[in-house]
C-alpha cells in the first residue's frame, strides 16, 4: 500500500477526534492559512532503509558539520523565515525546525526546502562535504494532521545467478539500470531510465535489426506499450496502454530529459534541483519511466534470444 520499492511518497496520519464532524479528506485538503511546524533529519548519506520512521525529534540525525560545544541552537534567517538547527550528542548539526503559515502541507514543505537548502548548499561547498535531508515531517495542528516523507523499502528477492545468458550488448544497459535504482535522486534516476530507452531505441535495436536482415534472420517483433503495472492501474494512470516509443519522444524528451540534461530552462532560468515542486514532478514520473525501461529491456532481451537461437553472429 506504500508504493513499489524505491519510490518516494508521503505518509499522512489524521488523528481521530470525537467531536470532529469533517471527514479526514476534508481536513487533509483544507486550504485555509494556518501554522505548520516542519522538521527534517539530516544525514551524511542517504541509505535505503528497511522500515519507515514517521516523526522527527530534535537532535535526531547527523552531519559532517560540527558546531562549538557551548552552542545549543544555530538560528538561520532566510527569505522564507527563521530556521533553527539542533545538534546531536556529537555536536553535529542534525535536525532542522521551522514554522510557517501556509494553506497546505505541500506548500509548507515547499517553503521549508526553498528556505533552508541555499544554506545547506553553501555549507556543503565551504566544508567540501555532503549532507542530505533524509526525512521531512510536518504537523498541521489546526487539523491534527501529520505528514512524513518516505521511500518504500526494498524486499528480499530469490534469484538464480546461473540462469540464462547475458547478451554482451545489454551489459551497459544492466549497469545503467543498477545505477538508477542505487540512486535516491529523482532527477538522476529518471535520466538513467531515459538513457536506457534512448540507447535501445536509437542504437541497439537498429543495429540488431540490421544484422538480422544481413543474415536473413527473421525476428518476430511486438508493440511495446506501458504495461498493466498494479500501482499504475490503481492510480488510474493515463500512461497505461500508451506506446512507450511515443511517450519517450513526445513527453519524456521535451518535458523531463531536456530540463535535466540541459540544466537551462526555456524561461532563461536554471533548473533548481532543490525546488520542491520540480522534485515532486519528477517523483511522479519515476515509476512510469522505470516500468517503460523494464518493458523495453525485456523486449530487447527477447530479440537477442531470437537472433542468436537462429544462428546469428556478430
Amino acid at each position: 500500500m506504500l508504493a513499489p520499492p524505491g519510490i518516494q511518497g508521503h505518509l499522512i496520519i489524521v488523528d481521530s477526534i470525537q467531536e470532529e464532524t469533517r471527514s479526514s479528506e476534508a481536513r487533509i485538503r483544507d486550504t485555509t492559512l494556518r501554522e505548520f511546524e516542519v522538521k527534517a533529519a539530516l544525514a551524511k548519506y542517504n541509505p535505503f532503509l528497511d522500515s519507515i520512521e514517521f516523526a522527527v525529534t530534535d537532535g535526531q540525525g547527523e552531519s559532517y558539520f560540527l558546531v562549538p560545544t557551548e552552542t545549543e541552537i544555530v538560528n538561520v534567517a532566510t527569505p522564507e523565515g527563521p530556521f533553527s538547527l539542533y545538534k546531536n550528542q556529537r555536536n553535529e548539526l542534525a535536525t532542522i525546525a521551522y514554522r510557517c503559515i501556509a494553506p497546505s502541507w505541500q506548500e509548507a514543505f515547499r517553503k521549508f526546502i526553498a528556505g533552508i537548502t541555499p544554506f545547506l548548499d553553501t555549507l556543503c561547498y565551504h566544508a567540501d562535504a555532503p549532507v542530505v535531508i533524509q526525512r521531512l515531517y510536518c504537523i498541521d495542528s489546526a487539523n491534527r494532521v501529520s505528514v512524513a516523507s518516505y521511500r518504500s523499502p526494498y524486499t528480499h528477492a530469490t534469484v538464480n545467478p546461473h540462469e540464462g545468458e547475458i547478451p554482451r550488448e545489454l551489459i551497459p544497459v544492466y549497469a545503467l539500470y543498477r545505477e538508477a535504482i542505487n540512486s535516491q535522486s529523482n532527477y538522476y534516476r529518471f535520466l538513467c531510465y531515459y538513457k536506457i530507452l534512448e540507447g535501445i531505441f536509437s542504437h541497439l535495436r537498429p543495429q540488431l535489426m540490421q544484422k538480422a536482415r544481413s543474415q536473413n534472420i527473421k525476428i518476430s517483433t511486438r508493440r511495446e506499450t506501458v504495461p498493466q503495472h498494479a500501482e499504475l492501474v490503481a492510480d488510474s494512470s493515463p500512461y497505461v496502454g500508451q506506446s512507450i516509443h511515443t511517450l519517450f519522444k513526445d513527453e519524456f524528451t521535451p518535458q523531463y530529459r531536456d530540463a535535466v540534461a540541459h540544466f537551462a530552462l526555456d524561461s532563461g532560468t536554471l533548473l533548481n534541483v532543490n525546488d520542491y515542486i520540480s522534485t515532486a514532478r519528477f517523483m511522479d514520473i519515476i515509476l512510469v519511466s522505470q516500468v517503460c525501461a523494464r518493458e523495453v529491456i525485456s523486449t530487447q532481451e527477447d530479440y537477442y534470444n531470437q537472433f542468436y537461437r537462429q544462428g546469428g553472429t556478430d
